[in-house]
């Protein structure tokens, strides 16, 4: 689940899912965790998980109204309970 969240993290802000993208970028922050014991192909990994940041990152770097849409956590704790 975090791998494909994490993926499609830039398409939320391409299709202007706003909320959606806030509410990705909260559960992100606060649940999701690298530290797990499975085997995993580092290739597709490295692929979702740094393509899905960086290219968010670009987005949100380059438009400071996305940056406080993302991170914007009082408008969004809610929805995550």
């Amino acid at each position: 689940y975090a791998l494909t969240l994490i993926d499609t993290l830039d398409a939320l802000i391409v299709f202007e899912q706003y909320h959606e993208l806030r509410r990705a970028v909260l559960w992100i922050t606060h649940y999701w965790s690298s530290d797990i014991d499975e085997n995993v192909s580092i290739f597709e990994t490295n692929i979702r998980i740094l393509g899905g940041l960086l290219s968010t990152h670009l987005f949100i770097a380059n438009d400071r109204t996305l940056w406080s849409t993302a991170y914007d956590d009082d408008a969004c704790i809610q929805s995550l309970h």
